[in-house]
């Protein structure tokens, strides 16, 4: 443990013992544990500005979005950059293109292409949930359970809090070399209940709620692995909720994952100085830049996908091919198999449609040989990349 977090004015020691099942070694040890969230959070004059100008983006983006006649083909894309993003934070590498492959070929997962699927199917899990019960536990647990389903990580205590202690390090480090051990488990259910109350008071702005709301969860580390994920998650959803975006339009790791030295060194300040200022200045520029450029991106994947079909009218292409083409944004990756089931056609009218695309020069094919070829529209994969 650092020796400043041993005079931390928003937090605790306590002590905790037990084994590390990888070396069989017993330990005792302190946790830290975070005190209560405060009724009040003192911000400065420019933090205050820098949140104005966050939440001014964010509605920007969501205006833009929410205008369009199917604002779900541009969160796709979305929320496939964020899981990207948010997994190599946490040591998972799979591109992009790689992520999109393995959707559009429908084969069987491992490894991390599966932990960013994973990441993909819990956040829209969370926003659909999001139409029943509030940002909560229950919620967390749920998206837990899907996010380790079949992974690293993955035993019999995935989807709920955790029962054993942890502790954050760099990889296999014993619990005397940690950065930080988070609450013991007996802990956690008082830490957990005090978060949910405090992320829905409605007399805090939705930004510092969520920004506040995330280093709390973060220092609690309720579970055996997969926290840093599910607490991003946690923040777009916060923002969700809230009312401020309708759909998930930003990768806000994107901001983290560039400077992750930054991030975790926000995070830790807090901890050891209980100035939540600087931290919440920090995340709310991360959130305005997520969303600028996430603005961004929609404007040149709208420009591409408006070329793209000029062209194809003016070739003389018509039905189901312009319908692809209008989805590409969405479904940038694909195979005919899919083309044939999305849209109700006969494989050979699906093959067809493909060839066409690719003979405009709209697809390519990237995939060898003739069997589960895929196909790409590279242009507007690089969008989102």
């Amino acid at each position: 443990m650092t020796a400043p977090l041993q005079s931390s004015p928003i937090g605790e020691f306590v002590e905790v013992s037990g084994v590390d099942h990888r070396s069989s070694e017993a330990y005792t040890h302190h946790a830290f544990v975070p005190a209560p969230l405060p009724d009040e959070v003192g911000l400065a004059p420019e933090t205050w500005t820098q949140l104005t100008k966050a939440q001014a983006a964010i509605a920007r983006l969501d205006g833009a979005v929410s205008e369009l006649p199917d604002p779900m083909l541009l969160v796709r894309p979305l929320v496939r950059r964020e899981a990207v993003s948010t997994s190599a934070l946490e040591g998972t590498h799979t591109g992009f293109g790689e992520l999109l492959g393995a959707e559009a070929s429908r084969e069987t997962q491992s490894g991390d292409v599966l932990e960013v699927l994973n990441y993909v199917e819990a956040t829209e899990h969370g926003i659909a949930r999001l139409a029943e019960i509030p940002v909560c536990v229950r919620l967390v647990d749920e998206a837990h359970a899907i996010l380790l389903r079949g992974v690293r990580g993955d035993s019999y205590a995935t989807g709920s809090v955790r029962q054993t202690q942890n502790w954050i390090g760099h990889p296999g480090c014993r619990i005397q070399e940690a950065a930080l051990v988070p609450p013991p488990a007996d802990r956690l259910v008082a830490l957990l209940s005090d978060w949910e109350r405090w992320i829905h008071r409605e007399d805090l702005p939705i930004l510092l709620r969520a920004a506040v709301g995330h280093y709390q969860f973060e220092t609690i580390h309720p579970y055996s692995d997969g926290n840093g994920r599910l607490g991003r998650l946690l923040a777009v959803l916060q923002l969700i909720e809230a009312g401020l975006m309708r759909h998930h339009l930003m990768t806000i790791s994107g901001f983290f994952e560039r400077d992750k030295a930054a991030y975790i060194g926000h995070l830790q300040r807090v901890r050891v100085t209980g100035e939540f200022d600087p931290w919440v200045r920090y995340f709310c520029r991360g959130l305005e830049g997520a969303a600028t450029q996430s603005l961004e991106r929609i404007r040149e994947a709208q420009t591409l996908t408006r070329e793209v079909i000029a062209h194809l009218r003016s070739s003389g292409v018509r039905g189901t091919a312009i319908q692809v083409a209008e989805d590409l944004v969405g479904y940038p990756v694909l195979t005919v198999p899919e083309v044939e089931q999305r849209y109700g056609v006969a494989y050979q009218t699906a093959n067809t449609v493909v060839t066409r695309l690719v003979e405009a020069g709209i697809l390519t094919q990237v995939s060898g040989g003739n069997y589960g070829r895929v196909f790409a529209a590279l242009p507007l994969m690089r969008v989102f990349e």
